[in-house]
């Protein structure tokens, strides 16, 4: 009776290994720059562990960015920014194809999506400070400031500089109003 569970149960095992293995081969591929590999490994973990697993998206993205095909890209990096354990890294995908589109209002809004889901991500706060400054958005380059150096993506004495630059700044702006 027990017989077509445990069959099912090994084939189902069996098809979960290959899937793994295309997606090592994938990953590897990516390392090398291979987008061809890349690509093809991408195809067959999808059949093989289905289109909504994370590292499949991963590597679906991954592959498409080596292959300059940026709406599969943006596609697949949407796709990890909708589930709750990868929209981090969905959101940083896609502010990496933001700004390499030159897009930077839309790399701004991935970049403060990123810090309001984890204020401690090393790529969102420098890049909403850049940002922030670059738009004149001195209380909030003050506050992103504080939040980057409470995190050390920078020390403390450069962060008293910076805020020195920052109030100086907010200070010209307010005495040319």
């Amino acid at each position: 009776w027990r017989t077509p569970r445990v069959v099912g149960n090994f084939l189902g095992a069996r098809r979960r290994d290959r899937g793994y293995r295309a997606l090592s081969r994938g990953m590897i591929a990516i390392g090398a720059g291979d987008s061809r590999v890349a690509r093809r490994a991408a195809h067959e973990a999808q059949s093989l562990l289905g289109s909504r697993e994370p590292l499949v998206l991963l590597l679906s993205a991954q592959a498409a960015q080596i292959s300059g095909e940026a709406d599969s890209a943006r596609t697949a990096f949407t796709a990890l920014s909708e589930n709750a354990e990868t929209r981090v890294l969905g959101l940083h995908g896609l502010f990496v194809e933001a700004r390499r589109r030159g897009e930077h209002a839309a790399a701004r809004h991935f970049a403060e999506e990123a810090m309001h889901a984890s204020p401690r991500i090393a790529w969102a706060g420098p890049a909403l400070f850049d940002y922030q400054c670059q738009a004149g958005e001195w209380a909030g380059a003050l506050a992103t400031l504080e939040s980057n150096a409470d995190a050390g993506f920078i020390d403390r004495e450069e962060a008293r500089q910076l805020r020195a630059v920052l109030l100086t700044a907010r200070a010209t702006q307010e005495e040319r109003s």
